[in-house]
């Protein structure tokens, strides 16, 4: 009985096999019926489909398959795949596809779709991600004649194509590109559309990863976005230097910038918050009054036919009024004049005193010394006199002194006039300001002994070079007179704090962002150029001589009237080395300004000063004008400096030609910062860079 049971239902499920009605059954099934037998896409991204019906069933979202393709690019399948996963026929590229579409069990049908764009269109971009300068490589549909590229809303330089191929030569990113993460841009083609997805990739820098005490001259690409490494303690000082005078200087006159005054230097850390900008507060350094533009005086002071003799008077000019002088002392060369009936401060018997004892001093020493670094031929007033003329009388304005010099018959003559309406309350500070003027005159008998064959005249050197030349020697005198050696690190803060010592540690305190107008922040740099020179070996009058002479020959050795002189350059490289430039010596100033005494790194150190960028109370030397905080904020520092701080950010403002740093404290953290320069604002690009690890 069981054995048949079985028998039957075996017999049961064959017939059901080969039954003609059943599932199995070997007829052909339906054709599945489409709407439309094709269907043309006009944009990339558009994107449409069927109806497909059996029977009495119908789908919106049949299967579709690839059966084949004719692609206008290799590399770019005509339809999107996942579309089609979906249901959907969504166009990628020109070119046209033949699609199987399946639904219901139905025999599958076909459909032609043609992607056909009614404009240009750009379907993709390097796959790989792109720097500054790289070749962009687009591909697409009619790109034959297109032009006007741009990427991230820069414009691009076009380098040419075909139909379908367009060359792109990336721009530079912009301050705002800098990203601390990946950075993708858009794409813009006039006169084409740009497939939905396409941008470009931007290839971040490189981290920076620095030992403590190690120097980078940053690389264009590098100063635009900063990426530090996380580094445990890590801080860094970064100085810049506007280099257009410095470029002029290579192939004439370097001369003075027209145009504001000032440029900006901008370091922002990516993606800071922004805070409320702290206003910039104007420069309020120590220092003493610049020297007036017009010094033109009483010509009869320059034909005197006899040497002067004490109680000698005689009548001069104020330059609006007669005034009468009367000489009061004679120290060697120098004659000094003093107005009679003119009030000065303190009395004019205590000035006298404190004028005396400043000539006698220069008298003895400062003869030799400017001899030896500029002239064997001291400066005089007149031929028939042999001296040099101080002429002592109340002057309109803050400055402390002026030196007036003409050329007559040939020779250069000068007078030094000291102002009693600003009359230092020290010998001292009378010593600086006679110097100071003393080695204006002998400056201008310095460029007419070396005055070279066919030279109109006998000028020499740009402002910085003349003003901080004349304060480097002032200063170099108050050494000698107060016994202090130029390299003995003193403590400037505490010469501050007593009145004799003050025109001395006022190199420290007055030097800043202002290099290019002179006086004690060009001497600085002179001084710091010589100290070099000495720890390679030279001497310190051969140093000072160098320093001083090169510097007014210009950097290269154009001089004011044109012609060539041996130049700073020349003068100092067999020293230290021919590899020295001026954009170099002044970055390596700037950060020895910067870390002086706080870095472990030898070449950035400040001989002459302790500490030179920490004083009193507001008195803070060359103070960073601003300290970036990695992941907090900015704050500032030097109140002095022209500076404005937002958020993480700050912008630091010195003058053209001139250089100026900021503090970084990365906290560890490996911050990412968007240095930029802007002149009249526009993009300043000859701007140069170094990043110094100090700790």
């Amino acid at each position: 009985m069981r054995a048949s049971l079985l028998a039957s239902l075996s017999f049961g499920i064959l017939a059901g096999c080969g039954s003609p009605t059943g599932p199995g059954s070997s007829e052909p099934p339906s054709p599945l019926q489409l709407d439309r037998a094709g269907i043309v896409l006009q944009a990339i991204g558009d994107s449409g489909g069927v109806t497909a019906t059996l029977g009495a069933q119908s789908t919106r979202t049949p299967a579709y398959s690839v059966v084949s393709e004719a692609r206008l690019l290799p590399e770019a399948a005509v339809l999107d795949a996942q579309a089609l996963a979906r249901g959907v026929v969504k166009a990628a590229a020109p070119g046209s596809a033949v699609l199987s579409v399946a639904a219901f069990g139905g025999a599958p049908a076909r459909l032609t779709v043609e992607v056909k764009p009614l404009r240009p269109v750009v379907i993709s971009a390097n796959e790989g991600a792109v720097g500054d300068g790289d070749t962009l490589r687009l591909r697409g549909y009619g790109m034959a004649g297109l032009g006007a590229v741009s990427v991230g809303g820069t414009p691009a330089r076009v380098l040419g194509g075909d139909a379908t191929t367009l060359l792109v030569s990336v721009p530079s990113l912009r301050t705002s590109d800098c990203s601390a993460g990946t950075l993708r841009q858009t794409l813009q083609v006039q006169g084409a559309d740009v497939a939905p997805g396409v941008s470009v990739a931007r290839r971040a820098a490189g981290e920076v990863r620095l030992a403590a005490g190690q120097l980078l001259q940053l690389t264009a690409r590098a100063a635009h976005c900063l990426r530090l490494a996380p580094e445990p303690g890590a801080r860094y000082a970064l100085a810049f230097v506007d280099t257009r005078q410095l470029a002029r200087a290579r192939v004439g006159f370097e001369g003075q910038m027209t145009g504001p005054s000032r440029y900006t230097v901008t370091v922002a850390e990516a993606g800071s918050a922004a805070g409320a900008m702290q206003p910039s507060l104007a420069p309020s350094r120590s220092t003493d009054a610049a020297e007036p533009a017009s010094t033109a005086r009483d010509a009869r002071l320059f034909s005197r036919g006899k040497p002067w003799e004490v109680g000698d008077r005689f009548e001069t000019s104020d330059g609006t009024a007669p005034v009468m002088a009367r000489v009061a002392a004679i120290h060697g060369g120098l004659v000094l004049a003093v107005a009679e009936g003119q009030a000065v401060e303190g009395g004019t018997e205590a000035w006298l005193a404190r004028a005396d004892t400043a000539l006698r001093f220069f008298a003895a020493s400062g003869y030799g010394i400017y001899r030896r670094a500029l002239t064997p031929s001291a400066p005089t007033t007149s031929d028939g006199s042999g001296q040099l003329l101080v002429v002592a009388m109340r002057e309109r304005g803050a400055y402390a002194g002026f030196n007036e010099t003409r050329e007559v018959a040939g020779a250069m003559r000068s007078v030094v006039h000291l102002n009693l309406a600003a009359a230092p309350l020290t010998a001292a500070g009378m010593l600086r300001v006679l110097s100071h003027e003393v080695a204006h005159a002998w400056q201008a008998q310095y460029g007419a002994d070396t005055r070279p064959a066919g030279a109109a005249d006998a000028r020499t050197g740009a402002q910085w070079a003349i003003e901080g030349t004349a304060d480097l020697l002032a200063w170099w005198m108050l050494g000698r007179f107060h016994g202090i050696d130029p390299d003995a690190n003193w403590d400037w803060a505490k010469g501050m704090a007593q009145p004799a010592t003050v025109p001395y540690a006022l190199l420290a305190s007055s030097a800043g962002d202002d290099f290019a107008a002179g006086y004690a922040s060009a001497a600085s740099f002179c001084l710091d150029l010589a100290t070099r020179m000495v720890r390679r070996g030279a001497s310190w009058e051969s140093a000072i001589a160098a320093v001083v002479r090169g510097s007014l020959d210009g950097w290269h050795g154009y001089a004011a009237s044109g012609a060539r002189r041996e130049g700073l350059a020349a003068r100092v490289r067999p020293v230290l080395g021919e590899g020295w430039s001026p954009e170099e010596a002044l970055l390596t100033w700037t950060l020895s300004q910067a870390v002086d005494d706080v870095s472990a790194n030898d070449v950035f150190q400040n001989r002459a000063f302790l500490r030179a960028h920490t004083g009193p109370g507001a008195l803070q030397g060359w103070g960073a004008p601003a300290i970036l905080n990695t992941g907090a904020t900015a704050t500032r520092v030097d109140v002095g400096a022209a500076a404005q701080v937002w958020g993480n950010a700050a912008a630091i403002s010195p003058v053209y030609g001139s250089t100026s740093y900021v503090l970084i404290d990365d906290h560890g953290r490996g911050g990412t910062y968007s240095l930029t320069a802007a002149w009249n604002g526009a993009p300043l690009a000859d701007v140069a860079w170094a990043l110094l690890r100090y700790q």
